[in-house]
This record gives C-alpha cells, sequence and structure tokens, in this order.
C-alpha cells in the first residue's frame, strides 16, 4: 500500500487501525529521513555523552 492510498483509507474511516497502517508506510517509505533529523534540534555545540 502506498502512502497516498493509506492515507484515503484513513480519511475515510477514521479508525485508529487506518491510522497507523498509514504511519507504518510513512516510515518503511524513508528510515533514513529519520536518522538525518537525529540531531536537528540539539544545542550547538552539544557534543552528548557518547550514549544512544
Amino acid at each position: 500500500m502506498d502512502k497516498m492510498t493509506a492515507w484515503q483509507k484513513f480519511s475515510e474511516s477514521g479508525q485508529i487501525t487506518d491510522y497507523l497502517a498509514f504511519l507504518k508506510v510513512c516510515a518503511s517509505d524513508s528510515p533514513a529521513e529519520a536518522e538525518s533529523d537525529e540531531n536537528e534540534h540539539r544545542r550547538s555545540g552539544a557534543e552528548g555523552n557518547g550514549h544512544r
């Protein structure tokens, strides 16, 4: 199922399960996007403590 189909199904039904299916499709579409945004909101100069 593609993103648009999943959203259409959710918008028609309003069911949580359809919304969760939409989120699953979104997550599988671009897993690298989550990694690229990982440090977006960190303070400048914050090196962290090395734990993840």
